[in-house]
């Protein structure tokens, strides 16, 4: 699932480092929803969310949008309530020869 991400990472990154990192945390999937639900994208199928983020030339102001309300949460679930700047890089490889 991450590779299919990081092609919007960079998008996701800069407007919230906060929800990128998130990503590459145990609520991934729980922000893949909210971020679904934020771009009216399938909320079964990824690659409809990266479509609709990478497509949408409002998709930052949207991305800072779902950060702001859900910015609260967001901190408690990551455990870094003092935390103002999350910096996230993922390299992640799948055999898909199986």
């Amino acid at each position: 699932m991450i590779h299919i991400l990081s092609q919007i990472l960079p998008i996701i990154e800069n407007a919230s480092p906060i929800i990128a990192g998130a990503l590459g945390s145990p609520i991934a999937g729980i922000v893949i929803n909210v971020l679904c639900k934020a771009f009216d994208a399938n909320p079964g199928d990824v690659n409809d969310v990266v479509s609709k983020i990478a497509s949408n030339e409002n998709a930052k102001d949207i991305i800072k949008t779902v950060e702001q309300n859900h910015l609260p949460w967001l901190m408690s679930a990551l455990s870094v309530s003092r935390l103002s700047n999350i910096k996230a890089s993922i390299d992640v490889s799948w055999d898909t020869s199986k």
